[in-house]
């Protein structure tokens, strides 16, 4: 009977153990013990079980269902970046970043902190339910920024991927567009993609690396 390997991988945020570090033992260790090309203890010579590496990329649209790490399951940001230094099955090199990543200007959305906040829980719980706050849960990278630096995240996630539009930066007049990048230690305030690249992004990285998706790893 053949076996397949659906899905193996590690979280890099959003939980107490996701890390890019964890992420890369895990990967790193799985990826020697497949390259050995072992079988099971009972049939050490049967041929190699097909294994799938999860996943390609983060995917902020995915569901919290089971946790909030579903959404940072990638090998790979959502902007093509390498996480961590690991080979899989391309020899000697290691992961590479996607080349060319036109992002949109290097602008973001915080809290005003010169306005009365009074109701900015309804704003910030506004910007989680459309945008993606799963970095700010207990154990994940920016679950330290404390308030409002919190809200700010948030604001900034839904602006982003509401490609910059000014109104999206609103938040019944809490919002404020700057260039001064907010981000503090491992915590990155993204920038969205420029959308009208996506053709040309698609095939340099995203072709290059869906080999690495659906990649057969000897087992």
């Amino acid at each position: 009977m053949d076996i397949i390997v659906g899905r193996a991988g590690w979280p890099t945020d959003a939980a107490v153990n996701a890390t890019p570090a964890i992420a890369q033992s895990f990967m790193t260790g799985l990826v020697n013990h497949l390259a050995k090309k072992f079988g099971t203890p009972l049939r050490p010579k049967v041929p190699p079980v097909a294994t799938y590496l999860f996943s390609l990329l983060d995917e902020d649209r995915c569901s919290t269902a089971s946790g909030g790490y579903e959404r940072h399951s990638g090998i790979f940001t959502f902007d093509g970046q390498a996480k961590y230094h690991v080979n899989i099955g391309q020899g000697p090199k290691a992961l590479k970043n996607g080349p060319d990543v036109d992002y949109l200007p290097s602008k973001w959305c915080v809290v005003d902190n010169n306005k009365d906040l009074p109701n900015v829980s309804s704003s910030f719980s506004a910007a989680c339910s459309n945008g993606d706050c799963t970095a700010l849960l207990p154990g994940g990278s920016c679950s330290r920024l404390g308030w409002p630096g919190n809200v700010s995240y948030a604001f900034n996630n839904y602006y982003q991927q509401h490609d910059q539009i000014e109104e999206s930066c609103n938040f019944n007049g809490l919002g404020l567009i700057t260039t001064v990048d907010p981000s503090v230690d491992s915590c990155p305030f993204p920038l969205a993609i420029r959308t009208s690249a996506a053709s040309s992004f698609h095939p340099t990285l995203a072709m290059a690396m869906l080999q690495l998706l659906v990649l057969h790893v000897a087992a």
